[in-house]
């Protein structure tokens, strides 16, 4: 919970400073990292302090993207790592599919293209199939797309987001189709550096219609969502009817939306048109203008290492030159090696994507065994660890253990009384008693029949006294419990027996002693065998 004023205010998936993450996200995606970077560093500190750790873990999400930007790969890589590790005790996978998210993309900016793949694999396999309820399923599916399109797997880029923008809520659904854009623009650029015609007219008529739809979301406002979508879509249009053949209207275009893209200036709307413009002013006999343009473009490009746009600005120059000189012999021969060069690069594409889905199926099969084994080491009528999981526990620990043994009392007459429906109704809420209770490193295991433990980790520092005072706050939660719920009549008490011994061998020998005093001195008490 939070507080504005007097008031109490329940928060969800987001932190109680949560502006303070949005403000850093939208001067990110305004092209401003260091303010972004600088607005992450006083929020953490903030929200560290505040013990808002969703508002911590969104600012760690956008400080890594702001790093990637400014080429700072390593320190980028550390702030996925750190937001995997907030997130690797979570219910939900989503924090960690962006994590790894996070870190695919600084390590494509390293060139690491086998472990790229891996971790695209793996966030694959943790976002599954997105279904718009949850705001960080969607986040992390937009984040596998952007990891697809700097891979330049566009297809399934595309696919993903197509997806996603009819599941998702009113506001980001702009953003979705933002994203789209500027995958569909640099898909389409590459595909006419190929010389590929058909294919790439059908993405920009399809870029075209998402330009539409895009300005169908945002109606009038120009400034919905954290950027200025209206530009985006500027930005868009240019590129679709350069690709679509109408360079004149992209010119003319260009002008009116001039000083507005200049604010664009190094993001990826802005390259993609200056491209395109760059490619109108050729096709217009603007040759000089075209140069210029593209000596503008290519220190962007080249800061972000950004191989698809160079190419685009190196394919605009040649078709500057080539205008400029006419074709000449050597230049039509360089054409012709510059695209044998570019669909030698395009065909590994189909590569790439037969060995992320090979890596996907193999992740999945690993998670599934995984979540085979865990199942394995799960009581089935309780929900929480069995005698497998309690070996697992407690094999090769080193030093003092201590745990907490519980045994229903006069369990054999709730059976009898009520049914065994009842028994196992009684277990649940037991087990569900227990976990509440123990600590989020302990572990609580059904030991067998009506019989529970909790176990600190092996060698944690946890006094036989701490567990008498959690033995004493489980008998007062069971007496708390409204039984007659179960059924009418119903009544429950526990013994609970505390041991805290030399080695692992002796652990369990101490728990049944100490809980066989328990019973012996009249059921529903705490007995502490050692100290």
């Amino acid at each position: 919970m939070g507080t504005i004023g007097a008031e109490l205010v329940a928060t969800s998936e987001f932190g109680v400073f949560d502006l303070v993450a949005d403000r850093a996200y939208w001067e990110f995606l305004h092209g401003n990292p260091p303010a972004a970077l600088l607005l992450c560093a006083h929020g953490i500190t903030l929200a560290e302090l505040a013990g808002d750790e969703a508002t911590v873990r969104y600012l760690l999400f956008t400080r890594g993207q702001c790093l990637i930007e400014l080429e700072q790969v390593d320190a980028a890589v550390d702030c996925a790592d750190e937001l995997l590790a907030r997130a690797e005790r979570d219910d939900e996978p989503y924090w960690q599919a962006k994590a790894l998210a996070v870190r695919a993309l600084a390590r494509i900016r390293a060139g690491a293209a086998i472990e790229v793949m891996d971790l695209l694999a793996r966030v694959w396999s943790l976002v599954g199939v997105p279904d718009g309820r949850r705001y960080n399923q969607a986040s992390a599916v937009a984040v596998l797309a952007n990891g697809l399109r700097t891979a330049e797997l566009y297809e399934q880029s595309h696919a993903l987001l197509r997806r996603l923008h009819r599941l998702v809520p009113a506001g980001f659904d702009a953003n979705v189709v933002a994203q789209s854009m500027r995958n569909l623009a640099e898909w389409g650029a590459r595909l006419l550096v190929l010389g590929l015609e058909r294919e790439a007219s059908a993405t920009f008529a399809e870029l075209a219609s998402r330009v539409l739809l895009l300005r169908r979301l945002v109606g009038g406002n120009r400034a919905a969502g954290p950027v200025d979508h209206a530009v985006s879509a500027d930005a868009a249009e240019i590129v679709a009817m350069v690709g679509l053949g109408e360079p004149r209207r992209a010119l003319a275009l260009a002008e009116r939306a001039g000083a507005a893209l200049e604010q664009f200036r190094g993001r990826p709307e802005w390259v993609a048109a200056m491209c395109a413009i760059g490619l109108a002013l050729t096709t217009v006999g603007r040759y000089a203008e075209a140069e210029a343009m593209m000596a503008q473009v290519r220190p962007e490009v080249e800061t972000r290492e950004r191989e698809v746009w160079l190419t685009a600005v190196d394919a605009v120059l040649l078709e500057a030159a080539r205008g400029r000189h006419g074709d000449h012999p050597a230049a039509v021969q360089a054409t012709v090696m510059f695209r044998r060069v570019a669909r030698r690069t395009w065909t590994d594409r189909e590569q790439r994507f037969e060995a992320l889905l090979s890596k996907v199926r193999i992740q999945e099969l690993v998670e599934q065994s995984a979540r085979a084994t865990a199942l394995s080491a799960l009581d089935e009528l309780t929900g929480v660890g069995n005698r497998r999981a309690i070996q697992d526990f407690v094999a090769g620990g080193d030093g003092p253990l201590a745990g907490l043994f519980v045994d229903v009392d006069d369990f054999k007459f709730v059976n009898d009384q009520h049914s065994y429906v009842i028994g196992d109704a009684v277990l649940v809420q037991i087990a569900e008693l227990l976990s509440d209770l123990a600590r989020e490193d302990d572990l609580v295991a059904r030991f067998g029949g009506d019989e529970f433990v909790i176990l600190p980790p092996p060698g944690a520092a946890m006094s036989a006294a701490r567990l008498e005072r959690l033995g004493r706050r489980i008998l007062a939660g069971a007496h708390d419990a409204d039984w007659n719920a179960i059924a009418p009549g119903l009544a429950v008490t526990l013994s609970v027996g505390v041991a805290h011994v030399g080695s692992a061998d002796a652990l369990f020998d101490g728990l049944g002693q100490a809980v066989r005093a328990a019973k012996r001195g009249g059921r529903d008490q705490v007995v502490v065998l050692g100290g």
